[in-house]
């Protein structure tokens, strides 16, 4: 009796675990113009990517330890400045990018994610600026 309540307990905090999960806020979210969201949920040692469109399943959902994704902070790249993370899975690289012209006077955020084959350049999906919610930032 006691193994079964046991299993019961188990199985009801494990799916109270779950929606929690599902329900977490997302450190990144943006949308695109072709109405897809950009996601990238922190939960622990664990990061996620989500792609797709709100409602439905996502096209593309990666989920790493935070130590296999490789995280780029406060990356100087001529007269920029990026903070940035990137999921593999398999032939294929998203990295999700902020990035702003530390030059230039009035400073400009542009968000999205670049998209790589092997290291051939696929295509870059731009984040609506107005759409824009939280930051890579607090992926540290």
């Amino acid at each position: 009796m006691k193994y079964i309540i046991f299993i019961l307990c188990s199985i009801a905090y494990c799916s109270l675990t779950a929606k929690e999960a599902e329900a977490a806020e997302p450190i990144f979210r943006c949308q695109t113009e072709n109405n897809k969201s950009i996601e990238v949920y922190k939960d622990k040692e664990r990061v996620t990517y989500l792609f797709g469109r709100d409602g439905y399943p996502p096209e593309i959902k990666l989920t790493k330890s935070i130590y296999e994704a490789e995280i780029s902070m406060e990356n100087i790249s001529g007269n920029g400045l990026s903070n940035s993370i990137k999921f593999s899975n398999g032939e294929y690289t998203y990295r999700v990018i902020t990035e702003i012209d530390r030059t230039a006077t009035v400073q400009v955020p542009k968000h999205g994610v670049l998209v790589k084959r092997n290291a051939s350049y696929l295509t870059y999906i731009s984040c609506l600026s107005d759409t824009v919610q939280g930051s890579l930032l607090d992926l540290q």
